[in-house]
């Protein structure tokens, strides 16, 4: 049996979700690859180190085509 993990439960499809670690840091690419707005649901409020600002608590919700990358 398989004890492979997703990243984040229930992520809609055509979404990707990678995680990179290095330097004892951890981040999340997210990358809505869809013609429509995704929402993902988080496990804790993070940071979106590409507008700096911290995200919702419980989920993100990306353009078409958008990503964000979480901390």
């Amino acid at each position: 049996m398989s004890r492979i993990q997703p990243i984040l439960p229930n992520v809609p499809k055509g979404v990707e979700i990678c995680r990179r670690t290095g330097n004892g840091k951890s981040v999340l690419i997210i990358i809505n690859h869809t013609t429509s707005s995704q929402s993902i649901g988080l496990p804790s409020a993070m940071k979106d180190l590409l507008s700096n600002r911290p995200t919702p608590a419980s989920q993100i919700t990306l353009p078409p085509h958008g990503v964000a990358v979480l901390e």
